[in-house]
């Protein structure tokens, strides 16, 4: 009964601190990020695939 207690009040502490420190603030801009750098990736492979005469 005490562990599931701590373990309780652990997750509590931990989603506090999340909460707190902004790690829910803006939950959509990393897929934004990725969506981007992929594009840069993709047409970075595709300047070294067929380089400027």
């Amino acid at each position: 009964m005490v562990n599931y207690v701590l373990v309780g009040i652990g997750f509590l502490f931990l989603l506090g601190w999340a909460i707190f420190t902004g790690m829910f603030h803006d939950i959509e801009a990393p897929k934004y990020t990725m969506l981007e750098r992929e594009r840069e990736l993709d047409q970075a492979a595709r300047h070294a695939h067929h380089p400027p005469p």
